[in-house]
């Protein structure tokens, strides 16, 4: 592949493939920063792909005995990571023969469901 392109060799070898900072790199959490004017770079963290974000996400806003409710079909780390930490996962299935739509009746029995757990937990 590289004799392909005469340059591509050099850009190789000037490219560098370690990892960044646990933020994200600086430069670019700097660049983030200029798209607003209410917050500064130690206040962004840039995250490498879609699982990085959804582990970082899911670990700040739930705790083990949660109940979250995700919508279906999806990026399989909506579920995965959180029941792997002991959340309950309702899912909200959407439905292809109604053209991929959400039920939102479907969604309100779900929110009901997670209550109904929550007021039993509380009650043992």
């Amino acid at each position: 592949m590289l004799a392909l392109d005469a340059d591509s060799t050099q850009g190789l070898h000037d490219t560098w493939l370690g990892y960044t900072d646990y933020p994200g790199d600086p430069a670019l959490r700097v660049e983030l920063t200029r798209r607003y004017k209410c917050i500064e770079a130690r206040h962004v963290l840039a995250h490498t792909g879609a699982q990085e974000a959804i582990f970082s996400f899911m670990h700040a806003m739930l705790t083990p005995g949660d109940h979250a409710i995700v919508h279906m079909p999806v990026y399989q780390s909506h579920y995965a990571v959180t029941q792997a930490m002991g959340v309950s996962v309702s899912p909200w299935q959407a439905q292809e023969q109604a053209k991929w739509q959400l039920d939102p009746d479907a969604l309100a029995g779900l929110v009901e469901t997670a209550n109904a757990r929550d007021r039993a937990m509380r009650a043992t």
